[in-house]
């Protein structure tokens, strides 16, 4: 379960429309955006993990018009475009599976259209009423791939990722989506006992022009954009289940196609919760046994590496090890990580690291 918003200041310069009436003013439009995410996983082999995530989101905006000497002013009409607003609701839902080999890991999903999608706004007679730009859903079936790298160096996790989703056709209200490609660079490291986590990177985000019945509008809505953005972001986990998030992005770059928002930053904070049991102290030794417990993720490529390499030893050392794995998805300290118990219980070392230097001292607590 994960709650997160984010804020947007913008500033129009351009000669307002308000019905069908020329209005020599510009608007500036203050946007807040929230999201709680609900997320499941189910995992029936290792390695394999099929998901479930549905967001329930919120936007508001608050438009404050001005004439071009800065000073507040109100239209003489209302707009039926630009207004004080308040919406909600539930968005599309993810289906989704994943997998890793090696370092590499693979996500494959299906978006399912639950989010509220509205008629076309461009039509002549929707211009002359109160009409909607705001899609909580695209009304369609979309499908989706990622692929993800990660290597742990010391204490920084490195990794890069790409994904894309595509918008096949067009819903039955005559909306298509643009389709999304997206990839970066990330870096995370953890410290403070492990209790914050710093992740800095950068990404790239490219999105089509979304159409109306087959037409793209350039004067509204997405034309087709390309950003160029760096940020970071730092949690802080309050218990084993809850952590907060704050992260910021700042564009280096931005191509669009028409009218647009342009932003010089993105503020976002975030509240992740999870409902699972607490795993991490599951683990119970396996008596007369070296027993290895093992945390991993579906999303941390270099555990199926390491996983591999245990099987390997328990088949070398099938009546002196034992091993027992563990899924942490949530993690708040690095991976992979072992901790390793004597014959006798007690324990040898607890680390995280990558899976050859985790295997040598593995080897080396099995030695003779």
């Amino acid at each position: 379960m994960s709650l997160s918003g984010t804020a947007i200041h913008t500033e129009h310069d351009a000669i307002e429309i308000v019905q069908g009436t020329f209005f020599d003013a510009v608007h500036d439009q203050d946007v807040a955006f929230g999201e709680l995410r609900a997320s499941a996983e189910y995992v029936p082999i290792d390695g394999l993990g099929v998901t479930l995530s549905v967001p329930v989101r919120a936007m508001t905006s608050d438009i404050t018009y001005r004439d071009r000497d800065g000073n507040v002013i109100e239209p003489d009409v209302p707009d039926t475009h630009h207004r004080d607003e308040s919406l909600a609701g539930v968005g599309d839902a993810i289906v989704g599976v994943h997998t890793i080999y090696g370092a590499i890991g693979v996500r494959v999903g299906l978006s399912v259209p639950l989010g509220r999608t509205e008629h076309n706004p461009f039509t002549p007679i929707a211009q002359t009423m109160r009409h909607q730009h705001v899609q909580f859903g695209t009304g369609t079936f979309d499908p989706s791939i990622a692929v993800e790298f990660e290597h742990p160096f010391r204490r920084v996790r490195a990794g890069a990722w790409a994904m894309t989703q595509q918008v096949l056709y067009e819903s039955g209200k005559g909306y298509q989506a643009g389709d999304r490609y997206a990839g970066g660079v990330s870096g995370v490291i953890h410290f403070g006992a492990r209790a914050w986590t710093l992740q800095l990177g950068a990404e790239l985000q490219k999105t089509t022009a979304e159409r109306w019945d087959g037409v793209v509008n350039e004067d509204e809505g997405n034309a087709g954009r390309l950003d160029v953005l760096i940020g970071g972001s730092v949690s802080r986990a309050i218990t084993d289940r809850l952590a907060i998030t704050g992260s910021v992005s700042v564009p280096v770059y931005t191509d669009v196609t028409g009218a647009q928002i342009e932003y010089p930053a993105i503020i976002g904070i975030g509240l992740r919760a999870s409902l699972e049991p607490d795993r991490h102290r599951m683990a119970t030794p396996v008596a007369g046994k070296i027993t290895v417990v093992d945390y991993w993720a579906s999303w941390c490529a270099p555990c199926g590496d390491l996983d591999r390499r245990l099987h390997a030893l328990l088949e070398q050392y099938p009546d002196r090890l034992a091993v027992t794995r563990i899924q942490v998805d949530d993690a708040d300290f690095a991976l992979p990580r072992v901790k390793v118990f004597a014959a006798d219980g007690s324990l040898l070392f607890d680390a995280s690291g990558n899976p050859p230097e985790l295997e040598k001292r593995i080897r080396d607590a099995l030695a003779p």
